[in-house]
């Protein structure tokens, strides 16, 4: 799942340096660490989490609950923090069904974690720019749009579209306000 969810990206042009692989010992670790990743500010914010994981049902119901626990902490955080978390820690019968769900030609669930984390930090970054917290900040936004208008009117951008040819990489914090 990892290298797919690198393949798509590092297609998508997100940088070597710019994506960060931190492995845990196990599926219960995982939210405390994407947690801490959330709560990143300015040049080091994420614009997305990724959390890939299998964990094999046993004789009892310990994965299942470790399952949910994971399920619960991600949303939690990323409510919270307003930090999409891409859940793909998934809870098998056995290794076989998780290759099939997982690594197949038809399910990567990497790939397709990649895929999401790339359109929820596209839908953020639109988000963003409509959600700015202050009237200052909605007026300095205004204000630009205004003056690129007047000084360029064959453009004739909106807000949205301000914000997009200032965000065109998936990482937020390259042009801040």
């Amino acid at each position: 799942m990892l290298r797919a969810a690198k393949g798509i990206l590092q297609s998508a042009d997100v940088t070597k340096e710019r994506l960060r692989v931190i492995r845990v010992p196990g599926a219960f670790e995982i939210p405390v660490v994407a947690a801490e990743l959330a709560l990143r500010q300015g040049k080091d914010k994420f614009d997305g989490i990724i959390g890939l994981g299998v964990i094999l049902q046993g004789i009892t119901s310990h994965a299942e609950h470790i399952g949910s626990a994971v399920t619960q902490a991600f949303v939690s955080i990323q409510v919270a923090y307003r930090v999409p978390i891409i859940h793909e820690v998934l809870v098998f019968a056995s290794v076989e069904q998780a290759r099939e769900r997982c690594l197949s030609a038809k399910h990567n669930r990497g790939a397709e974690a990649a895929t999401t984390a790339l359109e929820m930090a596209r839908v953020m970054r639109s988000l963003w720019c409509w959600s700015a917290q202050t009237r200052q900040e909605r007026l300095l936004i205004y204000q630009i749009v205004t003056w690129i208008n007047g000084r360029f009117p064959a453009l004739e951008w909106s807000m949205l579209e301000l914000c997009e040819k200032f965000h065109k990489s998936p990482c937020l914090s390259e042009w801040e306000w």
